[in-house]
This record gives C-alpha cells, structure tokens and sequence, in this order.
C-alpha cells in the first residue's frame, strides 16, 4: 500500500483474471466495486460478485456475503 498505488490497473487486471474464471480475482473485483476504488461503485454488482467468486471457492467471499447478510438483518431491526 502507499501512494503510488494505480488501482485503475488493479482493477483491470482482477476483471481480467475474474473473467478468465479465478475466484479470488472476482474477489478482489468485488471489493473494488463494493468502495468504487479503480472504478465506479456498484454495490448490487459487488453482491454478484462476491457470489460468483464464493460459488467458485474463495473464502474471503463467502465472508464478506456473510457480513452482508448481517448489517442488512441489523438494518431491518433498527427500522422495525
């Protein structure tokens, strides 16, 4: 991490390597598209994401789904 970082090109390469069907490059893809680093924000596409890459077997994203599941149950309670 540091200041040079170009997670445009991050972001390229995990979408590139996410298409070629890696778990953890759907991953990584995810989380840039779940804050919007190295391209636009887009929750609902990070939540596909993360399910394609959780079905192909990467732990990381059947966590992050995980706590998905858990602030949105937080957030019916605090509503109700």
């Amino acid at each position: 991490y540091g200041p040079d970082q170009d997670w445009r090109r991050a972001y390229e390469w995990f979408e590139r390597d996410a298409e070629a069907g890696n778990a953890e490059a759907m991953c990584g893809r995810g989380l840039c598209l779940w804050r919007g680093t190295g391209c636009r924000c887009d929750e609902r596409a990070a939540k596909s994401v993360f399910e394609q890459a959780a079905a192909g077997g990467c732990a990381l994203a059947e966590a992050v789904l995980g706590l998905l599941r858990g602030w949105r149950l937080a957030e019916r309670d605090v509503e109700q």
